[in-house]
C-alpha cells in the first residue's frame, strides 16, 4: 500500500470486524474482469482493503488495515483501470506496487473505485470494560483444556485503562493480553507492547456487567459483499 492519506484509530471491537473487509484473496483468484471486493461503512464512509498488519497495540508497527475509501464510479473523476495487479504498469513505472489508487471494483454488481488510501488503524477500546470475574472466567474456559497454553495459567493479573492484562511468561519472553468486550458482548483479547506502564490488578472492577447494560454500536459499521 502506498502511504495513506489519512490515518483513522478505531476502537478495538469496531477494528475487527473491519479486518474482513481485506479482499486481497479475492481480488488475486478472481477470474472477473472487475473485481469483487467486501466492503464496509464505518462513520460514514464505505471502505474496503487489500492488506491487515497485526502487531501489539503501543508499539512501533501496530495492528492496522491497509484500507481504501471507495466512491461510486459515476461520481469518480480520475483515471481508473480494472486490472488489479498489472506487472506490465508496475515495471513501465505507470503504477507502484501496492498501489491501488483509481481501481474498478465491484460490491454487490455495483462499480466503485478506490479512491483514497487510509490506515484503520486499531486503537484501545471503547467498550464498557470486562470485570475481573468475567476476565477469570474466559481465562478459564479458553485455556483450561489446552496444555500448550500452560503458561497463561501461570501468570497474574494487571490492568491498563481499566482492562484486565493477563501477564504470563512465554518461550522466555513476558506477554501481555489485554482483554475488552466485543460488540456482541463477548470477550476478545490484544496484545499489549512490553513497555506500556500497566497498573495493578486492584484497580479493576470485580463483579459481572448488569444485565440491563448492552453494549452495542452497530449504526457505526455494516457490511455488503
Amino acid at each position: 500500500m502506498m502511504n495513506p492519506s489519512e490515518v483513522i484509530e478505531v476502537p478495538a471491537q469496531l477494528w475487527e470486524p473491519l479486518t474482513e473487509i481485506n479482499s486481497c484473496s479475492i481480488a488475486a483468484m478472481t477470474k472477473e474482469k472487475i473485481v469483487p471486493v467486501k466492503a464496509k461503512h464505518y462513520q460514514g464512509r464505505f471502505y474496503t482493503a487489500f492488506g491487515t498488519a497485526y502487531g501489539p497495540f503501543g508499539a512501533r508497527f501496530a495492528c492496522y488495515i491497509s484500507a481504501y475509501e471507495l466512491t461510486p464510479a459515476e461520481r469518480y473523476q480520475g483515471e481508473t483501470y480494472e486490472t488489479y495487479y498489472d506487472e506490465e504498469a508496475i515495471a513501465s513505472g505507470a503504477r507502484s506496487r501496492g498501489d491501488h489508487l483509481g481501481l474498478v471494483v465491484k460490491v454487490q454488481g455495483k462499480k466503485w473505485v478506490c479512491s483514497k488510501a487510509v490506515r484503520l488503524e486499531k486503537g484501545l477500546p471503547s467498550s464498557i470494560p470486562v470485570s475481573l470475574t468475567e476476565a477469570k472466567k474466559w481465562l478459564e474456559e479458553s485455556y483450561g483444556r489446552y496444555v500448550i497454553d500452560y503458561p497463561i495459567k501461570q501468570g497474574h493479573w494487571a490492568a491498563y485503562e481499566g482492562n484486565p492484562v493477563r501477564c504470563y511468561h512465554q518461550n522466555g519472553s513476558e506477554v501481555h493480553d489485554m482483554l475488552y468486550r466485543d460488540e456482541a458482548g463477548g470477550v476478545l483479547s490484544m496484545r499489549l507492547c512490553k513497555s506500556l506502564a500497566l497498573d495493578t490488578q486492584a484497580t479493576l472492577v470485580g463483579n459481572e456487567l448488569p444485565v440491563n447494560v448492552v453494549v452495542s454500536n452497530h449504526n457505526q459499521l455494516g457490511m455488503l459483499f
